[in-house]
């Protein structure tokens, strides 16, 4: 039972401490930090890692809609667009990201770089582009959002047992082997909450849109039609 396990974990500290070097290790080492007491959050994984309840995740996100309007503006000059989508661009930066993304406090400059990346993928003949194109990733791009929605239910709730039931048979590295054995359950909800929930609770949307849409059409119709009578009444 649920008090069962909070009488276990407290009664085996080393399965808890286990798990959380075992996260450290698995994120990298100093990752994990204490944020100062503005961002009224528990720890962040990196510079951007905002999420407190505070003016700082907003700005965040107007920094990330400006790097979209940069991106936006150099699509439409010709020059720097041939600059960037130049065969080599895209894997050169595509490599840089993902050797970024090994480091630590690294997560600024890895945005950054998303803008000439995804300007770079344009050219759709170069690794990285065709990679991002095959039929698992976009089935991934496609149910993003309800990973997203749905991954952090998941950890909460099966992490920290998965994590104990690993300490207790003396299986190192606790928690990054449960984030791993997570991954498959978590796109099996996220793929069966896109089928059932999210694809036709947009097509409801629509459904509704459009129905306004007519109603708008018809009443600015017959708007025409009353007016067009009332000149031809007149004259």
């Amino acid at each position: 039972t649920a008090d069962d396990w909070r009488h276990d974990t407290t009664r085996q500290p080393t399965a808890s401490s286990a798990s959380s070097s075992s996260l450290q290790s698995a994120c990298g080492s100093g990752t994990l930090s204490t944020p100062p007491s503005s961002l009224h959050q528990a720890f962040r994984n990196g510079s951007l890692d905002i999420y407190g309840i505070s003016l700082f995740p907003l700005a965040r996100c107007l920094c990330g809609f400006s790097l979209g309007l940069c991106a936006w503006w150099l699509s439409q000059h010709k020059r720097p667009l041939e600059l960037i989508t130049k065969l080599f661009v895209a894997d050169a930066v595509a490599l840089i990201i993902v050797i970024l993304m090994t480091l630590t406090n690294m997560d600024v400059l890895v945005v950054v770089l998303f803008v000439p990346l995804i300007l770079s993928l344009t050219n759709r003949q170069s690794i990285s582009a065709r990679f991002l194109s095959s039929s698992v990733v976009h089935w991934l791009g496609v149910i993003s959002f309800s990973i997203y929605l749905v991954h952090k239910l998941v950890a909460d709730m099966c992490q920290p047992l998965l994590v104990l039931w690993l300490g207790r048979h003396g299986i190192n590295h606790a928690a990054f082997l449960a984030g791993l054995a997570l991954i498959i359950p978590s796109l099996a909800i996220s793929a069966a909450c896109f089928a059932w929930i999210e694809q036709p609770s947009r097509r409801l949307s629509r459904k509704l849109l459009d129905v306004n849409v007519k109603r708008n059409d018809q009443a600015k119709t017959l708007t025409e039609a009353e007016a067009l009578c009332g000149v031809s009444s007149s004259n």
